[in-house]
């Protein structure tokens, strides 16, 4: 185990490599400034890069995150794929499989 590099403020949540910072739960590799930023998700095998070379030093109304900003809305798309991936499984496991399941309407 590696000693937490002194003055680090992002704790142990956060990596930091050449390049850019590590989020260690997922690996993403990432980094950005003002109006630049970039990201990989090894996991999943995506890329994003966001290069709007505009600054608002304001509050947008209506801004959402999850919506609006391009790294939020891909991993809230990929966590919702893998949510209905995921109740897909269950939903198949509990009527038997993809064959001669039928509806769960029908079966109540």
């Amino acid at each position: 185990r590696r000693k937490a590099l002194k003055g680090w403020p992002y704790g142990a949540n956060v990596g930091w490599s050449p390049v850019g910072h590590i989020r260690k739960k997922d690996k993403c590799l990432y980094m950005g400034g003002w109006s630049t930023s970039w990201a990989i998700y090894p996991k999943t095998h995506l890329a994003t890069i966001s290069m709007s070379q505009s600054l608002v030093y304001f509050d947008v109304p209506g801004w959402v995150a999850r919506k609006d900003e391009l790294d939020s809305a891909l991993e809230f798309g990929v966590a919702q794929h893998r949510r209905r991936v995921s109740a897909l499984f269950r939903h198949r496991n509990k009527v038997g499989g993809a064959a001669g399941g039928g509806s769960s309407a029908q079966k109540a």
